[in-house]
């Protein structure tokens, strides 16, 4: 398999006229002395792989041909923004969308996937699973259109889901990054739009400067899993349960009598209790203090015992708290309960088959905090 090549930093072949990212070039500072782009290249601090020749737009700035693939409301948005932002932007959508709605928005789009990926060095995957990706460009990927490009796939899916994409495109010839929106459709662009992601550490740099207009974006390391893991984590597993829990909540205090505007206030105090209340129990986990807490483990649990009586006694069922229960009884069963429930951490990383290998990796993902936050939000 052809594969895009990885020039050393200092080799003879470090050179602009080389497969080193035309893109990476234009974001060296042009004051710093050096006159050509032969020497500015040099300046670039790690190796990176060629997305392609940069255009001019109007406004004067370089950018990297994009192609999107995937028009759903998130795809649409992403299209907008990076056209409008002053991308050359290409666009494909398995059901034609209605050309009058694209009207001005800077968007060439196409009927035919490989046409507008054709030119493009940046390919980026919005459907709805991985599976529609793969479909997507299967035509492209029989005739080599995929080789030399890098496909960026923000499609929501497993931690195996975005291992076998990496093969998939590794296959087809293609540097692949995989990535999570962590925000809705009308937030990208703005100061709330937030997308992270993993893959291919010499496609990343120039990637994480095409996807910059549409908020803040961050590498979180090579494993292609990890994107999604963080995804998951926060999305899933920590958004979607929050969630849910308030509407238990607003239902409990409207069956009781508390309509959901007056509960409101109490809830934003909530949630600022739980931000401060997190960022304590990370430093709690890191230090293995779980010695003196703000509440222990026993008398939080006796605070949810009353609440599921509570919502049993006006007829309504409680899984959240009985969930609640069930992760943090053995707590106490084990003798934690004078401590903090940050100890709950350590519990179900002992589970048994807790850090598992992920199919097709050796080991599993690690990611901390050592990744850089490129574009905060403006």
């Amino acid at each position: 398999m052809d594969s895009p090549q990885r020039v050393v930093r200092g080799s003879p072949e470090w050179a602009i006229d080389s497969p080193v990212q035309t893109l990476m070039v234009s974001m060296v500072p042009h004051n710093d002395g050096v006159q050509d782009n032969q020497h500015r290249a040099r300046h670039l601090q790690s190796d990176q792989v060629d997305l392609g020749t940069a255009v001019v737009n109007p406004a004067g700035s370089r950018t990297v041909p994009i192609a999107v693939v995937g028009l759903g409301r998130m795809g649409s948005q992403l299209a907008r923004v990076l056209s409008r932002t002053g991308s050359s932007v290409a666009a494909w959508n398995r059901t034609a969308p209605d050309p009058d709605s694209w009207t001005d928005s800077g968007v060439t789009l196409h009927g035919n996937v490989g046409s507008a990926i054709r030119d493009a060095a940046v390919v980026i995957a919005v459907p709805l699973t991985y599976e529609n990706t793969r479909e997507s460009l299967a035509s492209v990927v029989k005739d080599g259109g995929l080789r030399g490009k890098v496909l960026v796939n923000l499609t929501w899916g497993s931690l195996n889901d975005a291992v076998d994409m990496q093969l998939w495109s590794q296959t087809a010839g293609a540097e692949y990054l995989d990535g999570s929106l962590l925000c809705y459709p009308d937030e990208l662009g703005g100061a709330k739009g937030r997308i992270v992601i993993s893959g291919s550490p010499v496609a990343a740099p120039g990637v994480v400067e095409v996807l910059a207009p549409l908020g803040s974006v961050q590498y979180i390391g090579a494993d292609p899993a990890a994107a999604n893991a963080l995804g998951t984590a926060a999305g899933a597993v920590f958004y979607h349960v929050a969630l849910a829990a308030f509407y238990e909540a607003i239902a409990f205090a409207s069956n009781c009598g508390v309509e959901p505007e007056v509960l409101l206030p109490e809830i934003r105090k909530m949630l600022d209790l739980l931000s401060t209340h997190v960022e304590v129990d990370i430093n709690t986990i890191r230090s293995g203090r779980y010695d003196e807490p703000s509440a222990t483990v026993d008398v939080q649990l006796d605070g949810v015992r009353m609440a599921v009586v509570d919502l049993n006694l006006v007829g309504q069922t409680s899984p959240l708290l009985r969930g609640f229960l069930e992760l943090v009884e053995p707590l106490s069963a084990a003798g934690y309960g004078n401590g903090s429930i940050a100890r709950l951490y350590d519990l179900l990383r002992s589970q048994p088959g807790a850090g598992s290998p992920i199919a097709g990796l050796e080991h599993p993902p690690r990611f901390t905090a050592a990744a850089v936050d490129l574009h905060p939000p403006r």
